[in-house]
């Protein structure tokens, strides 16, 4: 009878540690119902020169400002492409702001009067007049796992 008993206390001490392993490798939040994946792919660079930045915003006050956005990833080129996954962020309306950093010194170059010399973009293609678009005209609803296309101009 003991040895059943010292089988037992091991299944659970080996669960306990299988349980704790799982949450180390698996955070609970990848699961939450409110939270979906997003994949952006950045098309039409010009060359394979620095990285694409992709700026992810959720509140038209600060779009498109630097210091307003939620999130960014710098996004390597490869075959003139820039791809990138954000995880586990919530169900709601997003617009995106691209660019590519074709000289890899962390600025949107701009010649005077504002002029960019360096390809950018917004999501849903929306279009620059005198300024950057609203944040509604470049805005879009994630509401399931979603993959977004967005061409440089």
């Amino acid at each position: 009878m003991k040895a059943w008993w010292a089988v037992l206390g091991r299944i659970k001490v080996m669960t306990g540690y299988a349980l704790v392993f799982a949450k180390v490798l698996v955070p609970y939040d990848i699961h939450a119902k409110d939270q979906v994946s997003l994949s952006v792919t950045v098309i039409g660079l010009r060359s394979e020169s620095g990285y694409v930045l992709i700026a992810l915003y959720d509140e038209p006050k600060n779009f498109p400002h630097p210091d307003g956005m939620i999130t960014k990833a710098e996004a390597p080129i490869v075959a003139s492409v820039a791809r990138y996954d954000f995880f586990v962020i919530e169900k709601k309306s997003y617009a995106i702001v691209v660019y590519h950093d074709e000289n890899d010194n962390e600025y949107f170059d701009q010649e005077l009067l504002s002029i960019p010399l360096e390809d950018y973009a917004f999501s849903n293609d929306a279009r620059v007049f005198l300024g950057p678009p609203s944040f509604d005209d470049a805005a879009f609803i994630l509401s399931a796992p979603m993959h977004v296309n967005i061409r440089v101009n």
